[in-house]
């Protein structure tokens, strides 16, 4: 998150390291286990990362693990994301217009006359 005030950091967001964790976590879980079949059992599977998280939070901090953290985050957003999938909700594909200095995604020349 920027500082107020503060110009926002640019990156690519298909380079994201968290992003990349999560496609890769998704893909290995895609190897390992049958596609959710139904919103409960995507539910189920969900809450118990989550609940691996809330495990993880209620930590005092200074033996919490920020690696396990996001880890955690990771499983959740990535069987966020099957669920979605599996189960057909993922929606039509944006076409974002995004800053390319806060993205940094390069959308090439405007061809239109």
């Amino acid at each position: 998150m920027s500082k107020p005030g503060s110009k926002p950091q640019a990156y690519s967001i298909l380079k994201h390291p968290f992003l990349q964790a999560m496609a890769a976590e998704l893909f290995e879980a895609e190897q390992m286990y049958a596609p959710f079949n139904s919103l409960h059992e995507a539910y189920a599977v969900i809450l118990e990362e989550v609940e691996e998280l809330w495990d993880e939070v209620r930590k005092k901090q200074r033996v919490r693990s920020a690696e396990r953290l996001r880890e955690e985050l990771v499983q959740i957003a990535a069987m966020a994301w099957r669920a979605a999938r599996d189960l057909g909700m993922e929606g039509e594909t944006l076409t974002l217009d995004l800053d390319p200095e806060v993205t940094g995604i390069d959308h090439g020349t405007d061809h239109r006359h």
